[in-house]
């Protein structure tokens, strides 16, 4: 995907300690046909990213 700003726009990346994925991982979470609760989805990234666990919580 491109952005496309009108031509005088700053733009800038920036690292963030955000939950996103890259698009390519967005299907292995997010299954057609099969509600996804966000709240699993959000601890699933906690254990993967360790943030905000106390062991295996």
């Amino acid at each position: 995907r491109q952005l496309q700003l009108p031509a005088m726009t700053a733009k800038c990346c920036v690292d963030t300690e955000h939950f996103l994925l890259p698009f390519d991982e967005i299907a292995e979470h997010f299954k057609p046909g099969k509600a996804t609760r966000m709240e699993a989805f959000y601890r699933n990234m906690r254990r993967r990213l360790q943030i905000l666990i106390d062991g295996n919580e």
